[in-house]
């Protein structure tokens, strides 16, 4: 009988172990996964203020009636803003 309660006895401790392995398991891969969508969202939030800087910037140098060249890779494009451009005036007919 002391033989057999010894044996449920080592049967639980193991058990109890594998529990807490698991729990801390889990529990690590959950702190993971939250810490990654942290990342994320910081990252997202960056390009976005990024985003709006250049958008801000472009805008800034617009309004001065300059080209502002907008270079990507190998292409350059000069911007100009709409109302900075003459509009040619109609002949004046009498």
């Amino acid at each position: 009988m002391g033989d057999k309660f010894s044996r449920q006895s080592i049967i639980n401790i193991i058990l109890i172990i594998l529990l807490i392995i698991v729990i801390g398991y889990v529990a690590m891969d959950k702190y993971s996964d939250a810490r990654q969508a942290e990342r994320v969202n910081l990252y997202q939030q960056g390009a976005r203020a990024g985003y709006e800087q250049a958008v801000v910037k472009i805008m800034q140098e617009a309004v001065t009636c300059k080209a502002v060249p907008i270079t990507y890779q190998n292409s350059t494009l000069n911007l100009i803003a709409t109302g900075c451009l003459q509009q040619p005036k109609a002949p004046v007919t009498t």
